[in-house]
């Protein structure tokens, strides 16, 4: 996988964890955004890509820097198995 697709997927877990955590549905994310229940099922799955402006609205929701979404770190091994 590229870099940059490695990162996307990144940003999208991360997103998805503040969503969860902070007790949002995906269809409340999107209505946020202006965008489709699907279309957000699809990019939180990395299907599609997301624009500039909703990754800043969806930052501004979830209550996050933008700097978080996406500089957030690569996960560790052994996370990935926790979280599995």
């Amino acid at each position: 996988m590229n870099t940059w697709r490695a990162a996307y997927i990144r940003l999208t877990k991360t997103m998805r964890q503040a969503r969860l955590s902070r007790g949002i549905t995906q269809a409340q994310a999107a209505t946020r955004i202006g965008r489709s229940a699907r279309t957000f099922k699809r990019f939180e799955a990395g299907e599609v890509d997301i624009q500039l402006a909703h990754l800043f609205a969806l930052a501004d929701l979830f209550g996050i820097g933008i700097d978080v979404t996406v500089l957030s770190p690569e996960p560790a091994p052994a996370d990935m198995e926790q979280a599995g």
